[in-house]
């Protein structure tokens, strides 16, 4: 870099670069549970640029160890509890139906998530394991794969939060290893503070549409790798395989 708009991002790294970060990431949760049995629920996120948080715009990922799962994880596994199946029917399914899935590999899948309150792009691991630790190094490379593949396309100067979520140790019901982007591109106001209702900028069809040319584009220059994209993807029925784990 020459000056300071020349900023490193996930998306900057070669797609082994970003491998050997998320593996380094999964090495750091399990570390923290086997040092501090109180510990319940590492939570791993990143914030891209100020607007998403940062102190500092600069690459890091957040890792902290909480003694209580945290209301957006608590809500998942209420849902996962009144249907086991959720992710594949109401999330993986859906997006086939709908057209939302972007790229897919053989472990992992990427699509435009709805239901947020900013944009989002989500990458499923399809491992019937559950926890980042417990995934063979190539469903590690899988899944990393495809959000490396996200964050290229959306750049160094799109402000974005990574939040991964998986199974707690101490939870019985699945859930499978899977990571939000959210574009940070609007600022909640007035009248979503007043109704809790959200604008949302993009539609998840016109993000969708921004994302795919990238991919192909992205691919074809060898800046990402190892993915089908859009209408390349096999998008077979339930293929989250978290609901086989028997452990």
């Amino acid at each position: 870099a020459t000056n300071d708009s020349e900023l490193l991002s996930s998306g900057e790294l070669t797609p082994e670069e970003h491998f050997q970060y998320v593996l380094f990431t999964t090495k750091a949760i399990k570390d923290i549970m086997e040092n501090n049995r109180y510990i319940r629920y590492v939570v791993v996120f990143q914030n891209w640029l100020r607007d998403a948080g940062a102190s500092f715009d600069h690459l890091h990922k957040q890792i902290v160890g909480l003694d209580e799962w945290g209301v957006r994880l608590e809500q998942e596994v209420s849902g996962v509890r009144r249907n086991p199946h959720i992710y594949n029917q109401l999330v993986i399914n859906y997006a086939q139906y709908t057209n939302r899935v972007v790229a897919e590999n053989e472990n992992a899948t990427a699509l435009i998530d709805i239901g947020h309150t900013y944009p989002t792009i989500a990458v499923f691991s399809k491992s019937e394991n559950l926890r980042p630790s417990e995934h063979t190094t190539k469903e590690i490379y899988d899944f990393s794969c495809l959000v490396h593949a996200i964050h290229a396309v959306l750049g160094s100067h799109i402000a974005c939060n990574e939040e991964w979520y998986y199974m707690p140790r101490d939870c019985t019901d699945k859930l499978p290893w899977h990571a939000l982007i959210k574009l940070r591109v609007n600022n909640p106001a007035g009248f979503e503070g007043g109704t809790s209702l959200h604008i949302n900028p993009l539609s998840p069809y016109e993000l969708r549409d921004i994302i795919v040319p990238s991919l192909y584009k992205l691919r074809d220059m060898g800046k990402i790798t190892n993915l089908r994209i859009a209408e390349e993807c096999p998008c077979e029925p339930n293929p989250l395989k978290y609901i086989n784990n028997h452990r």
